[in-house]
């Protein structure tokens, strides 16, 4: 196998962890002292892929995730070594924004891969 192909199945394998976003629907929203949006507690973590190598990395295999969240929150970075929990981290957001993930694992490099925090809203949300 050339080396060109050793690589790419290599980046295949690595994209086999997605960042997940769900809301707890358990709490309700909430509007900050002086901010003009309701704000959802939402719960962001790692799962498994799909796809052909959607075993290839099991959670075992990670060590620690770090988080990149968006530039406007105070702490951006945010670390989980939680396996248990998926290396989830809470938060209060009031929006949608692209984030980033590195997955430290026990052997080999860092992986880094890209989400979208998102969640449902009901209407009457969308409408206060």
């Amino acid at each position: 196998m050339a080396f060109i192909d050793t690589y790419e199945e290599f980046k295949r394998k690595q994209n086999n962890f997605v960042i997940k976003v769900e809301r707890d629907q358990f709490i309700p929203p909430k509007r900050f002292k002086n901010g003009k949006h309701l704000n959802y507690y939402i719960r962001i973590y790692i799962a498994y892929g799909e796809g052909e190598y959607s075993n290839a990395y099991q959670l075992s295999d990670i060590t620690l995730v770090k988080y990149e969240l968006h530039s406007s929150y105070r702490e951006r970075f945010r670390t989980s070594d939680s396996r248990a929990s998926g290396f989830d981290i809470k938060v209060w957001s009031y929006g949608y924004y692209p984030i980033q993930a590195t997955i430290y694992l026990r052997l080999g490099d860092p992986l880094k891969i890209n989400g979208m925090v998102q969640f449902p809203v009901t209407e009457a949300e969308r409408n206060m």
